[in-house]
């Protein structure tokens, strides 16, 4: 049951990232729409592997998490889940995230492992 008052009040947050964005092309066109009160770039130069599994559940934990997710080889990293009480998520009361579907490659493997 959703709280009719979930998307109410003064605090609300809201993180909005873009994977594969690129904040150079965003300054250079000027691309106001994306350059909210608050952007930036990420400094990513501690990844010695900057993979999109590895960046987004290391902001999301906190810490660097590429090696525990990289022992896991290839094929199995792209499994690899952050319990929301290993994650910022577990400071507030109420939260909710909202996340894309994985690649149609990654599908297959995920309906086959019954992740799905």
């Amino acid at each position: 049951k959703r709280r009719k008052d979930y998307w109410r009040g003064d605090n609300l947050i809201v993180i909005l990232g873009l994977d594969g964005l690129e904040y150079e092309y965003v300054k250079e066109f000027n691309c106001k729409h994306l350059m909210q009160a608050s952007f930036g770039k990420t400094d990513i130069s501690e990844f010695t592997e900057p993979r999109t599994i590895v960046i987004w559940s290391s902001f999301l934990a906190g810490k660097n998490l590429e090696e525990k997710i990289l022992s896991l080889g290839k094929e199995d990293l792209w499994m690899f889940r952050v319990k929301p009480e290993e994650t910022f998520f577990s400071s507030f009361k109420t939260w909710r995230a909202i996340d894309v579907p994985v690649s149609h490659t990654n599908m297959k493997t995920i309906k086959e492992r019954g992740n799905f």
